[in-house]
Protein backbone atom coordinates (compact mmCIF):
# COMPACT_ATOMS: atom_id res chain seq x y z
CA UNK A 1 0.00 0.00 0.00
CA UNK A 2 2.79 2.81 0.95
CA UNK A 3 3.99 2.17 -2.82
CA UNK A 4 1.29 2.32 -4.11
CA UNK A 5 0.74 5.82 -2.67
CA UNK A 6 3.74 6.97 -3.59
CA UNK A 7 4.38 5.92 -6.79
CA UNK A 8 0.75 6.72 -8.19
CA UNK A 9 -0.73 9.16 -5.85
CA UNK A 10 2.08 11.16 -5.74
CA UNK A 11 2.44 10.77 -9.50
CA UNK A 12 -1.13 11.29 -10.72
CA UNK A 13 -1.64 14.48 -7.87
CA UNK A 14 1.41 16.35 -9.04
CA UNK A 15 0.27 16.31 -12.33
CA UNK A 16 -3.56 17.09 -11.79
CA UNK A 17 -2.22 19.86 -9.42
CA UNK A 18 0.30 21.01 -12.55
CA UNK A 19 -2.68 21.29 -15.25
CA UNK A 20 -4.56 23.25 -13.20
CA UNK A 21 -1.96 25.72 -12.22
CA UNK A 22 -0.59 26.25 -15.66
CA UNK A 23 -3.78 26.24 -17.55
CA UNK A 24 -6.10 27.85 -14.94
CA UNK A 25 -8.86 26.28 -15.84
CA UNK A 26 -12.02 26.62 -14.26
CA UNK A 27 -14.42 23.57 -13.48
CA UNK A 28 -17.06 25.20 -14.84
CA UNK A 29 -15.45 24.94 -18.48
CA UNK A 30 -15.20 21.40 -18.41
CA UNK A 31 -17.97 18.43 -18.61
CA UNK A 32 -17.86 17.00 -15.41
CA UNK A 33 -16.20 19.36 -13.98
CA UNK A 34 -17.25 18.26 -10.27
CA UNK A 35 -15.64 14.89 -10.57
CA UNK A 36 -12.76 17.23 -11.29
CA UNK A 37 -12.80 18.91 -8.21
CA UNK A 38 -13.77 15.68 -6.65
CA UNK A 39 -10.51 13.46 -7.54
CA UNK A 40 -8.16 16.44 -7.10
CA UNK A 41 -9.23 16.94 -3.39
CA UNK A 42 -9.22 13.49 -2.85
CA UNK A 43 -5.42 12.79 -4.17
CA UNK A 44 -4.48 15.79 -2.47
CA UNK A 45 -5.75 14.12 0.75
CA UNK A 46 -4.40 10.78 -0.05
CA UNK A 47 -1.20 12.23 -1.18
CA UNK A 48 -0.98 13.84 2.42
CA UNK A 49 -1.32 10.79 3.99
CA UNK A 50 0.99 8.57 1.56
CA UNK A 51 3.78 11.21 2.70
CA UNK A 52 2.95 11.13 6.51
CA UNK A 53 2.66 6.82 6.30
CA UNK A 54 6.51 7.61 4.47
CA UNK A 55 7.63 9.13 7.97
CA UNK A 56 6.62 6.56 10.37
CA UNK A 57 6.39 3.54 8.26
CA UNK A 58 2.71 2.97 9.85
CA UNK A 59 -0.65 2.67 8.18
CA UNK A 60 -3.61 3.99 10.69
CA UNK A 61 -6.73 4.56 9.44
CA UNK A 62 -7.72 7.67 11.69
CA UNK A 63 -4.77 9.69 9.54
CA UNK A 64 -5.97 8.43 6.27
CA UNK A 65 -9.47 9.94 7.18
CA UNK A 66 -8.10 13.09 8.52
CA UNK A 67 -5.81 13.29 6.20
CA UNK A 68 -8.85 12.73 3.14
CA UNK A 69 -11.06 15.60 5.08
CA UNK A 70 -8.45 17.75 4.79
CA UNK A 71 -7.94 17.13 1.37
CA UNK A 72 -11.83 18.62 1.03
CA UNK A 73 -13.67 15.07 1.09
CA UNK A 74 -16.11 14.02 4.00
CA UNK A 75 -17.88 11.09 5.04
CA UNK A 76 -16.68 9.50 1.78
CA UNK A 77 -14.82 6.80 3.62
CA UNK A 78 -16.93 5.19 6.33
CA UNK A 79 -15.11 3.46 9.00
CA UNK A 80 -12.03 4.28 7.64
CA UNK A 81 -11.26 1.01 6.33
CA UNK A 82 -8.24 0.49 4.06
CA UNK A 83 -10.39 -1.54 1.46
CA UNK A 84 -12.96 1.48 0.48
CA UNK A 85 -9.66 3.49 0.83
CA UNK A 86 -8.50 1.69 -1.91
CA UNK A 87 -11.42 1.26 -4.06
CA UNK A 88 -12.09 5.33 -4.05
CA UNK A 89 -8.20 5.64 -5.58
CA UNK A 90 -9.08 3.57 -8.31
CA UNK A 91 -11.93 4.82 -8.98
CA UNK A 92 -10.32 8.46 -8.48
CA UNK A 93 -7.95 7.47 -11.07
CA UNK A 94 -10.61 6.79 -13.44
CA UNK A 95 -12.27 10.32 -12.82
CA UNK A 96 -8.42 11.19 -13.70
CA UNK A 97 -7.65 9.44 -16.75
CA UNK A 98 -11.41 11.40 -18.15
CA UNK A 99 -11.02 14.85 -16.75
CA UNK A 100 -6.95 14.89 -17.67
CA UNK A 101 -8.64 14.01 -21.55
CA UNK A 102 -11.16 16.49 -21.47
CA UNK A 103 -8.26 19.14 -20.30
CA UNK A 104 -5.96 17.99 -23.20
CA UNK A 105 -9.03 18.50 -25.65
CA UNK A 106 -9.58 21.57 -24.13
CA UNK A 107 -6.23 22.97 -24.64
CA UNK A 108 -6.19 21.91 -27.56
CA UNK A 109 -9.24 23.89 -28.75
CA UNK A 110 -8.05 27.26 -27.03
CA UNK A 111 -4.56 26.82 -28.99
CA UNK A 112 -3.85 29.04 -31.70
CA UNK A 113 -1.87 27.06 -34.14
CA UNK A 114 -2.15 29.59 -37.29
CA UNK A 115 -3.34 33.11 -37.01
CA UNK A 116 -4.86 35.11 -34.09
CA UNK A 117 -6.54 38.32 -34.46
CA UNK A 118 -6.24 41.88 -32.75
CA UNK A 119 -9.02 41.15 -30.68
CA UNK A 120 -8.14 37.75 -29.50
CA UNK A 121 -4.95 38.88 -28.87
CA UNK A 122 -5.46 41.68 -26.80
CA UNK A 123 -7.67 39.39 -24.91
CA UNK A 124 -5.05 37.29 -23.81
CA UNK A 125 -2.31 39.67 -23.33
CA UNK A 126 -1.77 39.47 -19.83
CA UNK A 127 -1.57 35.83 -19.19
CA UNK A 128 1.54 34.76 -17.75
CA UNK A 129 1.50 31.50 -20.42
CA UNK A 130 1.43 34.19 -23.59
CA UNK A 131 4.57 35.56 -25.39
CA UNK A 132 4.28 37.77 -28.03
CA UNK A 133 7.28 38.30 -30.22
CA UNK A 134 7.92 40.92 -32.88
CA UNK A 135 9.50 39.75 -36.23
CA UNK A 136 9.90 43.21 -37.85
CA UNK A 137 12.87 43.13 -40.23
CA UNK A 138 13.68 44.75 -43.99
CA UNK A 139 16.29 42.26 -45.80
CA UNK A 140 17.98 45.72 -47.47
CA UNK A 141 18.17 47.12 -43.99
CA UNK A 142 18.62 44.68 -41.87
CA UNK A 143 18.37 46.72 -38.58
CA UNK A 144 15.38 49.02 -39.51
CA UNK A 145 13.15 46.20 -37.37
CA UNK A 146 15.23 46.57 -34.37
CA UNK A 147 14.75 50.29 -34.61
CA UNK A 148 11.23 50.39 -35.17
CA UNK A 149 10.92 47.80 -31.92
CA UNK A 150 12.20 50.36 -29.26
CA UNK A 151 10.24 53.31 -30.85
CA UNK A 152 7.05 50.85 -30.26
CA UNK A 153 5.96 47.77 -29.74
CA UNK A 154 2.86 45.66 -28.57
CA UNK A 155 3.53 45.84 -25.03
CA UNK A 156 5.45 43.13 -23.53
CA UNK A 157 7.03 41.58 -27.32
CA UNK A 158 10.27 40.75 -27.77
CA UNK A 159 12.29 41.06 -30.81
CA UNK A 160 13.23 38.47 -32.48
CA UNK A 161 16.44 39.36 -35.43
CA UNK A 162 15.75 37.65 -38.80
CA UNK A 163 19.76 37.21 -39.16
CA UNK A 164 20.90 36.76 -35.33
CA UNK A 165 18.13 34.96 -33.94
CA UNK A 166 15.62 33.10 -36.34
CA UNK A 167 18.89 31.96 -38.95
CA UNK A 168 22.31 30.18 -38.24
CA UNK A 169 25.56 31.37 -39.60
CA UNK A 170 25.41 31.60 -43.62
CA UNK A 171 28.44 29.11 -45.16
CA UNK A 172 29.43 30.86 -48.05
CA UNK A 173 29.53 28.27 -51.44
CA UNK A 174 27.23 25.60 -48.97
CA UNK A 175 24.09 27.36 -47.62
CA UNK A 176 21.92 29.62 -48.45
CA UNK A 177 21.05 33.41 -46.99
CA UNK A 178 19.01 32.24 -43.95
CA UNK A 179 20.56 28.38 -42.80
CA UNK A 180 18.26 27.62 -39.88
CA UNK A 181 19.30 27.81 -36.68
CA UNK A 182 21.12 25.39 -34.38
CA UNK A 183 18.96 23.61 -32.47
CA UNK A 184 21.10 24.44 -29.34
CA UNK A 185 20.89 28.04 -30.17
CA UNK A 186 17.21 28.34 -31.03
CA UNK A 187 16.28 26.48 -27.69
CA UNK A 188 18.22 29.00 -25.85
CA UNK A 189 16.82 32.14 -27.68
CA UNK A 190 13.65 30.62 -27.51
CA UNK A 191 13.87 29.93 -23.62
CA UNK A 192 15.22 33.67 -23.43
CA UNK A 193 11.81 34.87 -24.04
CA UNK A 194 10.05 32.59 -22.01
CA UNK A 195 8.68 30.26 -24.27
CA UNK A 196 8.60 26.61 -22.91
CA UNK A 197 6.10 23.30 -23.17
CA UNK A 198 2.37 24.55 -22.45
CA UNK A 199 3.09 28.59 -23.77
CA UNK A 200 1.23 30.05 -26.36
CA UNK A 201 3.54 32.18 -29.08
CA UNK A 202 2.58 34.72 -31.10
CA UNK A 203 4.34 36.32 -33.34
CA UNK A 204 3.95 39.75 -35.77
CA UNK A 205 5.35 41.82 -38.17
CA UNK A 206 4.50 44.86 -40.36
CA UNK A 207 4.92 43.07 -43.67
CA UNK A 208 1.71 40.57 -44.03
CA UNK A 209 3.72 37.98 -41.52
CA UNK A 210 6.20 36.82 -44.01
CA UNK A 211 8.82 37.51 -41.50
CA UNK A 212 6.65 36.13 -38.48
CA UNK A 213 5.94 32.89 -40.27
CA UNK A 214 9.90 32.02 -39.86
CA UNK A 215 9.73 31.84 -36.56
CA UNK A 216 6.06 30.02 -37.17
CA UNK A 217 8.19 27.39 -39.35
CA UNK A 218 10.65 26.95 -36.55
CA UNK A 219 8.25 26.66 -33.35
CA UNK A 220 6.62 23.61 -35.47
CA UNK A 221 9.70 22.06 -36.68
CA UNK A 222 11.03 22.00 -32.92
CA UNK A 223 7.87 19.96 -31.70
CA UNK A 224 6.07 23.33 -30.59
CA UNK A 225 2.57 23.84 -32.00
CA UNK A 226 1.03 26.61 -29.92
CA UNK A 227 2.24 29.36 -32.60
CA UNK A 228 -0.05 31.50 -34.49
CA UNK A 229 0.69 35.00 -36.66
CA UNK A 230 -0.91 38.15 -35.58
CA UNK A 231 -3.51 38.25 -39.01
CA UNK A 232 -2.54 41.63 -40.64
CA UNK A 233 0.27 42.06 -38.26
CA UNK A 234 0.96 45.48 -36.58
CA UNK A 235 -0.71 47.44 -38.61
CA UNK A 236 -4.39 45.51 -37.95
CA UNK A 237 -3.09 45.58 -34.49
CA UNK A 238 -2.97 49.71 -34.92
CA UNK A 239 -6.29 50.50 -36.87
CA UNK A 240 -7.29 48.37 -33.86
CA UNK A 241 -7.02 50.90 -31.78
CA UNK A 242 -4.58 49.35 -29.62
CA UNK A 243 -1.38 51.42 -28.18
CA UNK A 244 2.28 50.46 -28.66
CA UNK A 245 4.64 50.53 -25.75
CA UNK A 246 8.24 51.12 -26.16
CA UNK A 247 9.37 49.54 -22.58
CA UNK A 248 11.08 46.27 -23.00
CA UNK A 249 10.11 43.30 -22.14
CA UNK A 250 10.28 41.25 -18.85
CA UNK A 251 12.60 38.56 -19.16
CA UNK A 252 11.22 35.50 -17.74
CA UNK A 253 13.71 33.01 -18.68
CA UNK A 254 12.34 29.15 -19.52
CA UNK A 255 13.79 26.22 -20.93
CA UNK A 256 12.72 25.15 -24.19
CA UNK A 257 13.49 21.80 -25.25
CA UNK A 258 12.72 20.68 -29.04
CA UNK A 259 11.40 17.56 -30.21
CA UNK A 260 12.77 18.24 -33.85
CA UNK A 261 9.66 17.37 -36.86
CA UNK A 262 12.22 17.04 -39.79
CA UNK A 263 9.09 15.96 -41.63
CA UNK A 264 8.78 19.65 -42.87
CA UNK A 265 11.64 20.25 -44.02
CA UNK A 266 13.20 19.32 -47.62
CA UNK A 267 16.67 19.26 -48.80
CA UNK A 268 17.90 19.75 -52.25
CA UNK A 269 18.65 16.24 -52.92
CA UNK A 270 14.81 15.83 -51.94
CA UNK A 271 13.82 19.10 -54.29
CA UNK A 272 16.33 17.40 -57.12
CA UNK A 273 13.57 14.23 -56.96
CA UNK A 274 10.34 16.29 -56.59
CA UNK A 275 11.13 18.74 -59.49
CA UNK A 276 10.71 15.44 -61.65
CA UNK A 277 8.13 13.61 -60.17
CA UNK A 278 4.27 13.93 -61.71
CA UNK A 279 2.75 12.97 -58.04
CA UNK A 280 4.52 16.28 -56.24
CA UNK A 281 4.33 19.55 -56.31
CA UNK A 282 7.58 21.60 -56.21
CA UNK A 283 6.23 25.69 -55.59
CA UNK A 284 8.60 28.96 -56.02
CA UNK A 285 6.80 31.89 -53.96
CA UNK A 286 8.97 34.53 -55.64
CA UNK A 287 7.44 36.93 -57.73
CA UNK A 288 7.16 36.28 -60.78
CA UNK A 289 9.46 38.42 -61.96
CA UNK A 290 12.25 36.59 -59.92
CA UNK A 291 10.63 33.65 -60.84
CA UNK A 292 11.40 34.48 -64.66
CA UNK A 293 14.49 35.75 -64.15
CA UNK A 294 13.62 39.29 -65.31
CA UNK A 295 14.70 40.53 -61.93
CA UNK A 296 16.90 39.42 -58.86
CA UNK A 297 18.58 41.75 -56.60
CA UNK A 298 19.41 39.38 -54.02
CA UNK A 299 21.21 36.63 -55.38
CA UNK A 300 24.04 35.81 -57.75
CA UNK A 301 21.96 33.79 -59.92
CA UNK A 302 18.60 34.45 -61.75
CA UNK A 303 15.65 32.13 -62.58
CA UNK A 304 14.58 28.74 -60.93
CA UNK A 305 14.40 25.16 -60.17
CA UNK A 306 13.29 23.34 -63.31
CA UNK A 307 9.63 22.09 -62.84
CA UNK A 308 8.68 24.53 -60.45
CA UNK A 309 5.55 26.08 -60.83
CA UNK A 310 5.36 29.82 -59.87
CA UNK A 311 3.31 31.00 -56.38
CA UNK A 312 3.98 33.79 -55.41
CA UNK A 313 3.01 34.35 -51.58
CA UNK A 314 1.48 37.59 -51.74
CA UNK A 315 -1.68 35.66 -53.77
CA UNK A 316 -2.38 34.72 -50.29
CA UNK A 317 -2.78 37.93 -48.68
CA UNK A 318 -5.62 40.65 -48.81
CA UNK A 319 -4.97 44.77 -50.09
CA UNK A 320 -4.53 45.55 -46.19
CA UNK A 321 -1.96 43.00 -45.56
CA UNK A 322 -4.55 39.99 -44.16
CA UNK A 323 -4.71 36.38 -45.18
CA UNK A 324 -7.26 35.83 -47.56
CA UNK A 325 -10.35 33.62 -46.37
CA UNK A 326 -9.64 30.02 -45.40
CA UNK A 327 -12.27 28.68 -48.44
CA UNK A 328 -10.38 31.54 -50.70
CA UNK A 329 -7.04 29.92 -50.29
CA UNK A 330 -8.26 26.60 -50.16
CA UNK A 331 -9.53 26.84 -53.28
CA UNK A 332 -6.70 28.68 -54.83
CA UNK A 333 -3.98 26.25 -53.85
CA UNK A 334 -6.17 23.67 -55.21
CA UNK A 335 -5.59 25.08 -58.53
CA UNK A 336 -2.21 25.22 -58.15
CA UNK A 337 -1.28 21.72 -56.53
CA UNK A 338 -3.00 20.18 -59.44
CA UNK A 339 -4.48 17.38 -57.68
CA UNK A 340 -1.15 16.62 -55.72
CA UNK A 341 -1.58 16.31 -52.02
CA UNK A 342 -0.13 19.53 -50.13
CA UNK A 343 1.79 16.75 -47.79
CA UNK A 344 3.75 15.86 -51.06
CA UNK A 345 4.50 19.47 -51.83
CA UNK A 346 7.90 21.30 -51.56
CA UNK A 347 8.14 24.97 -50.66
CA UNK A 348 11.51 27.72 -51.71
CA UNK A 349 11.38 31.03 -52.53
CA UNK A 350 14.75 32.84 -51.77
CA UNK A 351 16.33 31.97 -48.49
CA UNK A 352 13.36 30.01 -46.74
CA UNK A 353 11.80 32.77 -45.01
CA UNK A 354 8.78 33.70 -47.30
CA UNK A 355 8.31 30.00 -48.12
CA UNK A 356 6.74 29.55 -44.31
CA UNK A 357 4.28 31.92 -45.05
CA UNK A 358 2.70 30.26 -47.88
CA UNK A 359 3.21 26.85 -45.78
CA UNK A 360 1.00 29.00 -43.29
CA UNK A 361 -1.28 29.55 -45.73
CA UNK A 362 -1.99 26.38 -46.59
CA UNK A 363 -2.75 24.92 -43.10
CA UNK A 364 -4.73 28.17 -42.37
CA UNK A 365 -6.76 27.01 -45.65
CA UNK A 366 -6.90 23.57 -44.30
CA UNK A 367 -4.14 21.71 -45.73
CA UNK A 368 -1.29 19.53 -44.72
CA UNK A 369 1.53 21.62 -43.81
CA UNK A 370 4.24 20.87 -47.09
CA UNK A 371 7.60 20.72 -46.56
CA UNK A 372 10.20 23.80 -47.23
CA UNK A 373 13.44 23.70 -48.83
CA UNK A 374 14.98 25.52 -46.11
CA UNK A 375 18.10 26.70 -48.65
CA UNK A 376 15.72 27.31 -51.11
CA UNK A 377 16.84 28.99 -53.89
CA UNK A 378 19.96 30.58 -52.63
CA UNK A 379 21.39 27.71 -51.86
CA UNK A 380 20.46 25.93 -54.71
CA UNK A 381 22.58 27.69 -56.97
CA UNK A 382 25.97 27.33 -54.83
CA UNK A 383 26.14 24.23 -56.78
CA UNK A 384 27.05 25.09 -60.30
CA UNK A 385 25.90 21.67 -61.37
CA UNK A 386 22.40 22.06 -60.27
CA UNK A 387 20.19 23.17 -63.38
CA UNK A 388 18.24 26.58 -63.80
CA UNK A 389 15.54 27.56 -65.72
CA UNK A 390 14.07 30.91 -66.60
CA UNK A 391 10.64 31.92 -68.06
CA UNK A 392 7.45 30.77 -67.43
CA UNK A 393 8.70 27.34 -68.01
Amino acid sequence: MKNFLHARVGKHCAQLVQLRQRQRIQNKVLRGGGELQQAHALLVGVQRVGLRIHGNGGLRAQRLQQALQAGGIRDHLRGGQLRRLHACIIGCFARLSNTAAQLRRYNQRMQFQTLISSAQLAAHLQQPDWVVVDCRFALAEPELGAQQYQRGHIAGAHYAHLNHDLSGPVRPGQSGRHPLPAVGAIERTLGSWGITTGVQVVAYDDSGGTMAARLWLLLRWLGHTAAAVLDGGLPAWQAAGHTLSSAPAAQTPRVFSATLNNTLLASATDVAAARTDAQRALLDVRSAVRFRGEQEALDPVAGHIPGARNAPHTDCLQPDGSFRPAAELHAHFDALLHGTHAGDCILYCGSGVTAAHTALALQHAGHQVPRVYAGSWSEWITDAARPVATGNN
